[in-house]
């Protein structure tokens, strides 16, 4: 009798994986989940293991809707088809390293598993990881560079008149080192005051409801000298409205229509607003500005810096490295070196991520190998 595909009978798992042929599992210290608990069936999820794991994704997952989301849109727009694919599938595989410590990260390679990353520029995924890790690493090594020269930071904010038409770059970041220049007498006069040292600026461009473009710059002003704050009240911080106002004059005279300009005292814990992602509010604007915006950010830099801090190779090194980050082999919080790394892949159904295999590491323990 001939039996069709269909009608074949089909091997159990447990007669094509023997239970004796599978490593015994090694011994994980809390608060790892037990092996019980990673097994799943077709019908039902780890829940013990999505309970471990599920604060860390959480915003995570958020991303990765806004990236599918940003996806379906580049895909309906011609001439963007291929950054969309290339956005949905990214970081389709994430990785969790969770220590044995509690504290757990997010990291790239593990094994076999490759979590891959698009980097398009518009993509929430990428933007927000190369946010965070330029964050940490520009601001570690600005904070010892500030503190080690008794240096002072401050946050400004410099405005360009809203347009529907993306700005000429080259054009508006001339201006913006234009303020920090001393051709003229004004300039001078008010930066010999403080000591101006350098600056780092990073440009940024929101959308408004209305579809205009509002390009701006954040810069992060270092001066030798300080420069006078408001002490007290709402507004404690902000520099004092003699200085703001001088600024702000100076701006209009280089711009000739933009004279909103804010300075505010910078601390490091805000570190990643200075290098936050270039755009907000895309879902608000039409297809064809879209499409112009993502045309137009291709092979520009953003982030630069001016004065002595362009001398100093290790944060030029910094803002000009695209580099892979390097994975932690330890915890940042405690420095324990025993983890379990569990891939994960995004459901399109359930729209959250969940495990798809986990590995073993530590200290002394070797790696068995389990059916995939």
């Amino acid at each position: 009798m001939n039996l069709t595909t269909t009608d074949r009978p089909r091997k159990s798992k447990a007669e094509t994986f023997p239970q004796s042929s599978l490593p015994d599992p090694p011994d994980l210290p809390e608060p790892f989940p037990s092996p019980q608990a990673i097994e799943s069936t077709d019908n039902a999820r780890p829940s013990a293991l999505l309970d471990h794991i599920e604060t860390s994704v959480d915003k995570f997952t958020e991303r990765k809707r806004k990236a599918r989301a940003m996806s379906n849109r580049f895909k309906s727009i011609e001439g963007l088809e291929n950054k969309g694919r290339k956005i949905g599938q990214c970081s389709q595989l994430i990785i969790k390293r969770a220590f044995s410590c509690g504290h757990n990260a997010l990291i790239r390679n593990a094994g076999e598993a490759l979590a891959f990353r698009c980097k398009e520029r518009l993509c929430p995924i990428c933007d927000h990881a190369r946010s965070v890790k330029l964050s940490n690493k520009l601001g570690s090594a600005l904070k010892s560079y500030v503190h080690a020269h008794g240096l002072h930071t401050y946050h400004l904010t410099l405005t360009f008149k809203n347009t529907e038409e993306l700005p000429d770059y080259k054009k508006i970041r001339t201006m913006a080192k234009r303020l920090f220049d001393s051709k003229s007498k004004a300039r001078k006069a008010f930066w010999s005051r403080y000591g101006f040292h350098g600056a780092i600026m990073n440009f940024e461009t929101t959308v408004k409801k209305t579809g205009f473009f509002h390009p701006h710059f954040h810069v992060l002003l270092v001066t030798e000298k300080p420069i006078e704050l408001i002490e007290f009240g709402e507004h404690e911080g902000e520099f004092q409205n003699s200085v703001n106002q001088e600024l702000s004059d100076l701006w209009y005279k280089i711009t000739k229509d933009s004279f909103v300009l804010k300075g505010v005292s910078f601390q490091f814990d805000h570190m990643f607003e200075m290098v936050k992602y270039m755009t907000k509010g895309v879902s608000n604007i039409p297809d064809r500005q879209l499409h112009d915006l993502v045309k137009w950010s291709e092979g520009k830099r953003f982030l630069s810096m001016i004065g002595d801090l362009y001398c100093n190779e290790e944060l030029k090194g910094l803002i000009n490295s695209d580099g892979e980050e390097h994975d932690p082999e330890t915890c940042a919080e405690c420095g324990c070196n025993e983890f379990v790394d569990i891939p994960m892949m995004y459901n399109w159904h359930m729209k959250r991520y969940e495990p798809k295999a986990i590995a073993y590491y530590g200290c002394n323990m070797e790696r068995p190998s389990y059916p995939p």
